[in-house]
């Protein structure tokens, strides 16, 4: 009898040594996936826009109607902010600029993931959705635009000397 009490207990603590690892192990699953969340809200900090306004009340209008606003379904708000005139932005480079809105404009299908789901998927080994959606298009004649598939394109040096000469 001894032989099994002693079995019984030993088992019961190997037992117990499972379950307080299991929190453990649960514990730094969260706490990772909360690492990677976070990951990905800071990496839409790395993005801005400058919006000038013509005077103080257009800007003030644009500010109180914008702040705070969630961008598409991303589940990330906008964070305005005033730029005083003598800000520079010399030496940095643009990506876009737009004075108005293009009669094709399609704004992109975008959703921050990492927000919305348990599980966390980090976003920078992702395929680029405007390539993917441009590559699987059926080529018709009245939608193969050569200027679509320019950005993908690789070029030939030898055509680029022709062009210097």
């Amino acid at each position: 009898e001894s032989e099994s009490e002693s079995e019984s207990s030993s088992s019961e603590s190997e037992d117990d040594d499972s379950d307080a690892s299991e929190p453990d192990e649960r514990e730094e699953a969260n706490a990772t996936r909360e690492r990677m969340r976070l990951y990905e809200r800071d990496r839409m900090r790395y993005y801005y826009a400058i919006v000038e306004c013509d005077d103080a009340d257009v800007a003030s209008a644009v500010y109180s109607q914008c702040d705070g606003l969630e961008f598409e379904r991303s589940s990330c708000r906008l964070d305005l902010r005033y730029v005083p005139d003598d800000q520079s932005f010399e030496g940095r480079e643009v990506r876009d600029v737009a004075t108005e809105v293009p009669s094709d404009y399609e704004p992109p299908d975008f959703q921050m993931k990492a927000l919305q789901h348990t599980n966390v998927k980090l976003s920078w080994d992702d395929d680029d959705p405007t390539r993917t959606k441009a590559l699987r298009r059926k080529l018709t004649e009245d939608r193969l635009k050569d200027e679509d598939f320019a950005a993908y394109m690789g070029s030939d040096s030898s055509e680029e000397e022709e062009e210097e000469e």
